[in-house]
């Protein structure tokens, strides 16, 4: 499953089912490096939108407080999406979108073991 799982309680069930349902499922998330790493916009205004409603939410100045209260929030983001998968035996991989897909794809799946060579 390839999925950016903004918001997990909405993919948790759908994953669920996957899994009791076939041998293996993995999860790639993808991640936008901008989300990962959005220090670059310090001390700019920044508008969030929800993209997958098309809807302006609000406006905010990225400050040094928000930024670290945004990366506090991040971090937990990932962490549950992670341990949900561990817990319920999907493998995980995060992924950045700023990276070619293929090639460090590949790498990564098989540095974790999820991928092996055959031959």
């Amino acid at each position: 499953v390839l999925a950016d799982v903004q918001e997990p309680q909405a993919w948790f069930p759908f994953l669920r089912f996957l899994r009791g349902t076939c041998a293996a499922v993995m999860l790639l998330h993808l991640v936008a490096p901008e989300e990962e790493r959005p220090e670059v916009l310090l001390g700019t205004e920044v508008e969030l939108r929800d993209v997958e409603l098309g809807g302006r939410v609000s406006r905010v100045r990225l400050t040094k407080r928000t930024l670290e209260a945004y990366q506090r929030e991040l971090s937990r983001h990932f962490a549950q999406v992670r341990a949900f998968c561990m817990q319920t035996g999907i493998g995980y991989l995060r992924l950045s979108t700023g990276e070619p897909l293929r090639t460090p794809l590949f790498n990564r799946l098989r540095q974790t073991g999820l991928l092996q060579r055959l031959g």
